[in-house]
């Protein structure tokens, strides 16, 4: 399960939920002498795409647009989010600021408002944040995306939509059922990860010598993992990746994929990689006017040979699944939550799954007829605390890509491995037992295990053994709900010492 997600504790089903932007140092936002100045006019800000900030631009007075997907106050002031594009950005205003701004400022200031914000860009804990001088409501375009491609991108936007409109698939036949490979993505009979198994599966459908193992390994979560200690939120330890990881993981195999949703929909979390939008990364991305051309789209692409990967509100679907499977009908309550799963087939009024985190027999014979599935389809954007992906998400790979050598699988996952001790150390000074964190926990700690698994078998023998003590030790202090600083401190040393060795 992805964030509506589930964790077996004591014989009961906690459903959970986490909505998350990471900030990842160096300046506190109000930190900067700009923050003061209280200007209601954006002259002197140049404006800028939100996906061309970064860090080599923190000090620089900037203008951007985006949506506001993401708010928080406090005494010290209103953090907020924003996003265009695929692409994100904090913005915060200091109380003291706040009563000086004009009531137009104030009111612009809410959620799913698209704004115009300037100010100075800041980081803190490596998270880019404007610390804002003053915004104003953008009323002129329909998206953040209209304005910036005016500053000279139309010619890319043209290029986009006529590739978009090129991208064909032949047409479908009035039934199709692929033999597509299970894989369980959960642990110990535990559900979890599903949008990493779900995508797992579209690739070893296209590579059927990997394993969970193998699309962990290529995912970059094994290894990784970010503190995270909001006002408001407990703090928590997460993969800085997490659902993104399914992109990442497609572009270390180059491997093209395709993205679909409704048209105006959203396409991917906001609470992740600013790298890593599926839009951004994907080398079609379809847009649907309704559920009928999304419907056509997903038998045309499973007619064809493409197993897809969709995005559904479990509760429209869960009666259906309960009928087969024993696990949806014992264990997992019928609740509006968010999940991954794969569809390899369809007739006349029946799509046929497999999912990724049902530890059973019934796990890849699933079915739901035509009209629960098109509800649990679209019914994607209002579930609590989820980011409203969709409706009509899906992705399915077009070409599949090569498999990289074991030894730039490990160098990938250096990348991020490097800083997770840190990270790890980070959190065990301020240590959580909720069912929140430990959720997530449970997933570190399952991908983790899988990661020593690959590094064994690859030769990485001593290196992989204390990578599965490490994610042994984590999954076992989210399910007996013992999250304790002795324990983390101790995964610390286990992952630091497993980085010696891989970096040797």
């Amino acid at each position: 399960m992805k964030k509506g997600a589930l964790l077996i504790t004591n014989s009961l089903i906690v459903i959970i939920s986490l909505s998350a932007c990471g900030m990842l140092q160096d300046q506190r936002p109000g930190d900067s002498a700009e923050i003061g100045m209280g200007l209601s006019s954006a002259e002197g800000y140049p404006l800028v795409d939100i996906c061309d900030l970064g860090q080599d631009r923190v000090g620089e007075d900037v203008r951007a647009v985006g949506t506001i997907n993401f708010m928080d106050e406090n005494a010290e002031g209103t953090f907020a989010e924003i996003s265009e594009g695929g692409c994100k950005v904090g913005a915060f205003v200091p109380q003291e600021m706040w009563e000086l701004w004009e009531p137009d400022m104030q009111a612009a200031l809410n959620m799913d408002n698209t704004i115009e914000a300037w100010g100075t860009l800041v980081s803190f804990d490596g998270e880019l944040i404007i610390n804002l001088s003053g915004i104003m409501l953008f009323e002129e375009a329909e998206t953040a995306q209209d304005v910036n491609r005016v500053e000279n991108v139309e010619e890319n936007e043209e290029e986009l939509v006529e590739e978009t409109r090129e991208y064909t698939l032949p047409e479908a036949p009035e039934s199709a059922l692929l033999d597509v490979p299970l894989i369980y993505s959960g642990y110990d009979g535990m559900p979890g990860v599903c949008y990493l198994g779900s995508a797992g599966m579209l690739v070893k459908y296209e590579h059927p010598e990997l394993d969970f193992a193998d699309i962990t390994a290529l995912s970059g979560m094994g290894s990784s993992a970010l503190h995270m200690d909001y006002p408001d939120m407990p703090s928590m330890l997460i993969s800085p990746y997490t659902t993104q990881s399914v992109v990442f993981m497609m572009n270390n195999l180059g491997a093209d994929f395709v993205v679909g949703f409704l048209e105006n929909g959203k396409g991917s979390d906001p609470y992740q990689p600013i790298s890593l939008p599926f839009e951004d990364n994907a080398t079609h991305q379809l847009s649907f006017s309704d559920s009928a051309e999304a419907l056509t789209v997903l038998k045309q692409a499973i007619g064809s040979g493409k197993p897809v990967m969709v995005y559904l509100n479990l509760y429209h679907v869960h009666d259906d699944f309960a009928e087969t499977s024993e696990f949806w009908r014992d264990i997992l309550g019928k609740d509006h939550a968010a999940h991954y799963m794969v569809i390899k087939g369809y007739d006349a009024d029946t799509f046929y799954f497999n999912d990724p985190t049902d530890p059973t027999a019934a796990a890849d014979d699933l079915t739901a007829n035509m009209e629960h599935f098109l509800l649990a389809w679209e019914d994607t954007t209002e579930i609590v605390n989820e980011p409203g992906i969709g409706p009509f998400w899906m992705v399915f790979i077009d070409t599949s890509g090569e498999v990289p050598s074991t030894e730039e699988v490990i160098d990938l996952n250096l990348e991020k491995a490097v800083d997770a001790p840190a990270e790890i150390r980070k959190f065990a000074e301020k240590p959580d037992n909720s069912d929140y964190t430990r959720f997530m926990l449970l997933e570190l700690g399952n991908a983790r295990i899988n990661f020593g698994e690959f590094l064994i078998r690859n030769g990485y023998e001593e290196a992989g053994d204390l990578y599965i003590q490490s994610g042994t030790l984590l999954s076992d202090m989210a399910i007996n709900m013992t999250v304790d600083t002795e324990t983390l401190l101790e995964v610390a040393d286990l992952e630091e010492a497993a980085l010696i060795l891989l970096l040797q």
